[in-house]
C-alpha cells in the first residue's frame, strides 16, 4: 500500500497541474515601482484569462506555481563603447530558469533592472507560454488551464538594440492619429493607452510619432503629457517628431514665415518650446528642412540646429534627425546636407536615423525607388554615422501612398526584408531600430508585431531561437496546411513581386508619377514604359514584348498563387485571424489580374489602332469588362475585411475632416478599389493627367495652402 501511494504521489508531481494557483514573489518597492506594476498587475489579468484560479502576490501558502522575482538594488546601465555620447539606458536583458520541486513548479527570474523585469515577464508568456499579442487591439490567450511546464527550463533574451520601437506616422491618416492629435477625440487616451500596453508586452522601448500645425497649441500639450506619463511608467521613451520649417503635409513648425509673425525665427522657436515641454519628452526628431526633396540653407540650418539643441539640453532631451533616402545631388536646390556640415561640437551629440523605404533593404541591389537604383548610400551613411554619433536605423514597415495598404497589397517580402536588415544591423551593434509604421488592418500588423519580437535575441534550454521570416505567422496560426502555404506565397512574392520587379506593375500612380516627363519623380518601382505611352504610341514589337514577357508574368502569380492557395482548408477560415491574412493575400493575385486586364486593354486598343480594325477596337473592350468584375470581386472581398476592422470603419474609409492634410482615413481609397477603378478609366477615356479622378489636395500636402 505504501509503495502504490509513493508510486501515485511521484506520477501526480510530473503531471500537468490541473487546477493550479500562481504566486508571484516580489519585494514590496517592486510592487509600488510603476514600472513593473503596471507589468504585473497585466500579467495577473492574463494568466487568469488563461486558466490560471487565482494569481497571488507574497503568498505565505504554498502554491502549484511559484514565479520568484529578484530584488533590484541598483538598476545596471548599458556602457557605451564609443567616443561619443550615447543616451543611457538600462540592461534590460533577462533570464529564466524553472524546474518542479515537489509539487510545486518554480520559476525564477534573473534581470538587472525593473524594465529588465517587466520584459522578462511578458517574454516568458509570449515566448515560453504561447500568449501572441499581435495586435494592440487583440491578442490570443492560450488555454493554460492546465500548467504544461514540468521539465527544466532555461531561457534567456537580449535586446538586439538598446532602443527599439516605433514611429507612427500621424502626417497621414492612420488608426491612432487623431487621438494622438486631438485632445477631444472620443477615447484617444484609451487608444493611446492601448497602443502603449502593446508596446510594453512585446518588450518595446520608444514610440514617436509626428506632431501637425492643426493641434490646438493651447490645450494640447497638457493632454499629451497624462499619456507621456503613461509611456514613462510602462519602460516606453518618449519621442516627438516635428519640423523646424517643414512645409509637407502640415508638418509642425518650431517657426513660421518671420513675415508672418512679429518675433523672430529664434523667438517663435522659444515660445513653440516652451509650450510643447509641458510633457516630459526624451527624444526630438527634428526634420531641419522644408521637404524632404529639398536640403535648403545648411549653414542657416546649422545655426539653427544649434540654437534648438541649446534648449533641448536644459530639458533634458536629445536631439535626433532623420536622413533621408533622396541623395544630396538629386534634391531640389542641390545644396549639402546638413550632415556634411559640422559648424561645431554639437554634431557628435546629435543622433541620426538612417531611414529607407517600403520593402527594400540597406543591401538590395536593386530599390528603385526615390530616383534611386538603390539604397546602398543609406547603408554606407549607417556605417559612416555609427562612428560618429548615436545611430538609429530607420526602416518601414509598409507605405501608404500608392505602394501598399492603400491599393490594398499585403506584401510579405516586408517580413524578409526587415528580419534581414535586424540581424545585419544587430552584427553592426547598432544603437536602435525605429519602425516607420503604416497602419495595421489588411495584416500589416503581422509585420509590426514580427519586427517587436525580432528585436530580441533568445535562447530557450541553451538553444537559440533562429528567426525566419514566417515565424510569427507559424506561431499565430498553426494549422500544418497554413504554414506551408504562407511560405510558399511568401516565396513566391519574394521571387516574382519583389526580385522580378512586378511591383512596378501593382502599384498605382501617384501625383509625382504623372506630372509632365521633365518634372516627374517616380517614388517607387514604376515602368519603363508608361501606360499612355502603350496606348497611344507603342509599335507592335514593343506591344508584343509587353504581352509575352509581363502580361504573361501578371498571369503566372495568380496562377501560381492560386496552385498554393488549394492548401487552404476553408473551414479554417472560421479562425478570423487567418481569414484577414488569406483575404489580404488574395487581393494581390486580384491586382495581377485586374493589372493584366487593364494593360491587355491597352495592348489590344493600340493594336486595332496600328492595323485600323474597328471590330478589333470593339473586341478590346472586353478586357475592361473583365477588369471591371475582378474589382467588383475585390470590393466583396473589402466588405468582409471592413466588417472586421479593429477601428470604426467610417474613421478608417470614409472622407471626413482630420488633422492631416488628407481629410480622410487611410483606408478611404481602398473602400471601393478607387485606383483599380481609375486605372480602367484611364486606359478608357485616355486620361493620363494626375488631376484626373484626382483624391489629393496637392496644394495643402506640399503645403502651399493650409
Amino acid at each position: 500500500m505504501r509503495k502504490i501511494f509513493f508510486l501515485f504521489l511521484f506520477s501526480w508531481c510530473f503531471l500537468p497541474l490541473y487546477a493550479y494557483t500562481i504566486n508571484i514573489q516580489a519585494d514590496a518597492y517592486l510592487l509600488q515601482k510603476p514600472i513593473a506594476k503596471y507589468t504585473l498587475e497585466d500579467v495577473k489579468v492574463l494568466f487568469l484569462k488563461a486558466g490560471a484560479t487565482e494569481v497571488l502576490f507574497n503568498s505565505p501558502t504554498k502554491t502549484e506555481v511559484n514565479i520568484i522575482l529578484p530584488i533590484i538594488t541598483h538598476e545596471e546601465m548599458i556602457e557605451a563603447n564609443s567616443s561619443y555620447p550615447v543616451v543611457p539606458v538600462v540592461n534590460r536583458s533577462y533570464l529564466w530558469e524553472g524546474e518542479t520541486i515537489g509539487n510545486q513548479y518554480v520559476l525564477k527570474l534573473d534581470a538587472h533592472s525593473y524594465e529588465g523585469i517587466s520584459a522578462g515577464l511578458y517574454g516568458l508568456l509570449q515566448e515560453v507560454l504561447n500568449f501572441n499579442f499581435y495586435h494592440p487591439r487583440a491578442m490570443q490567450i492560450p488555454d493554460l488551464k492546465t500548467w504544461l511546464l514540468q521539465d527544466e527550463l532555461t531561457y534567456s533574451s537580449r535586446p538586439r538594440f538598446n532602443k527599439m520601437g516605433f514611429h507612427l506616422h500621424t502626417m497621414h491618416p492612420t488608426e491612432l492619429t487623431e487621438s494622438l492629435l486631438d485632445e477631444n477625440f472620443p477615447g484617444g487616451e484609451k487608444r493611446i493607452k492601448e497602443y502603449i500596453d502593446w508596446l510594453a508586452r512585446n518588450r518595446q522601448n520608444y514610440m514617436e510619432f509626428n506632431l501637425l500645425e492643426t493641434i490646438n497649441r493651447k490645450e494640447w500639450p497638457a493632454y499629451a503629457q497624462k499619456w507621456v506619463k503613461y509611456m514613462k511608467d510602462r519602460g516606453v521613451i518618449a519621442g516627438l517628431d516635428l519640423s523646424l520649417h517643414m512645409k509637407q503635409q502640415s508638418a509642425y513648425k518650431l517657426y513660421r514665415n518671420p513675415q508672418k509673425s512679429f518675433r523672430t525665427k529664434e523667438k517663435q522657436i522659444l515660445k513653440r518650446f516652451n509650450e510643447l515641454t509641458v510633457a516630459d519628452w526624451d527624444y526630438w526628431n527634428v526634420e531641419f528642412s522644408e521637404t524632404e526633396f529639398s536640403s535648403g540653407n545648411a549653414q542657416k540650418k546649422a545655426e539653427l540646429r544649434a540654437y534648438v539643441h541649446s534648449l533641448l539640453l536644459k530639458k533634458g532631451i536629445h536631439l535626433t534627425g532623420r536622413e533621408h533616402v533622396v541623395k544630396p545631388e538629386t534634391m531640389v536646390n542641390k545644396g549639402k546636407a546638413v550632415s556634411e556640415i559640422v559648424t561645431d561640437s554639437l554634431d557628435k551629440y546629435r543622433g541620426t536615423m538612417i531611414h529607407t523605404v517600403m520593402f527594400y533593404t540597406l543591401n538590395d541591389i536593386l530599390a528603385p525607388v526615390y530616383g534611386n537604383e538603390n539604397l546602398l548610400h543609406m547603408r554606407d551613411m549607417l556605417l559612416q554615422d555609427r562612428q560618429q554619433r548615436e545611430t538609429w536605423y530607420y526602416p518601414e514597415s509598409a507605405y501608404w501612398v500608392t505602394f501598399d495598404n492603400s491599393i490594398p497589397l499585403f506584401l510579405t517580402p516586408y517580413l524578409n526584408a526587415r528580419l534581414e536588415d535586424i540581424l545585419y544591423c544587430d552584427s553592426l551593434n547598432i544603437e536602435g531600430h525605429l519602425t516607420f509604421s503604416s497602419g495595421w488592418e489588411w495584416s500589416y500588423w503581422l509585420i509590426d508585431w514580427s519586427i517587436a519580437n525580432w528585436s530580441w535575441s533568445s535562447e530557450i534550454n541553451g538553444k537559440y531561437i533562429e528567426p525566419y521570416p514566417e515565424q510569427y505567422f507559424d506561431k499565430l496560426i498553426p494549422y500544418e496546411n497554413s504554414i506551408i502555404f504562407f511560405k510558399e506565397v511568401n516565396k513566391l512574392q519574394n521571387l516574382k513581386i519583389k526580385a522580378g520587379n512586378l511591383m512596378q506593375y501593382l502599384t498605382a500612380a501617384t501625383v509625382t508619377d504623372e506630372m509632365p516627363m521633365d518634372k516627374n519623380f517616380p517614388l517607387h518601382p514604376m515602368p519603363a514604359r508608361t501606360y499612355e505611352y502603350l496606348r497611344n504610341r507603342a509599335s507592335l514589337q514593343v506591344l508584343d514584348s509587353v504581352e509575352q514577357n509581363v502580361i504573361s508574368a501578371l498571369k503566372e502569380y495568380n496562377e501560381e498563387y492560386q496552385y498554393y492557395r488549394q492548401l487552404v482548408n476553408e473551414n479554417e477560415l472560421k479562425n478570423l485571424v487567418y481569414k484577414e491574412i488569406v483575404e489580404s493575400l488574395d487581393m494581390v493575385a486580384l491586382r495581377t489580374q485586374h493589372r493584366a486586364a487593364t494593360m491587355q486593354y491597352l495592348i489590344d486598343y493600340r493594336k486595332s489602332q496600328i492595323n485600323k480594325d474597328s471590330s478589333a477596337e470593339k473586341k478590346a473592350l472586353t478586357n475592361l469588362e473583365t477588369a471591371k468584375n475582378i474589382r467588383e470581386e475585390g470590393i466583396k472581398i473589402v466588405r468582409s475585411r471592413e466588417s472586421n476592422y479593429r477601428y470604426p470603419v467610417n474613421e478608417l474609409a470614409t472622407k471626413r475632416p482630420d488633422h492631416t492634410s488628407y481629410h480622410f482615413g487611410y483606408l478611404y481609397p481602398v473602400h471601393d478599389l478607387h485606383f483599380w477603378e481609375r486605372e480602367e478609366g484611364q486606359a478608357l477615356n485616355n486620361k493620363w493627367k494626375f488631376w484626373y479622378k484626382n483624391i489629393w489636395n496637392v496644394g495643402r500636402i506640399i503645403g502651399i495652402v493650409e
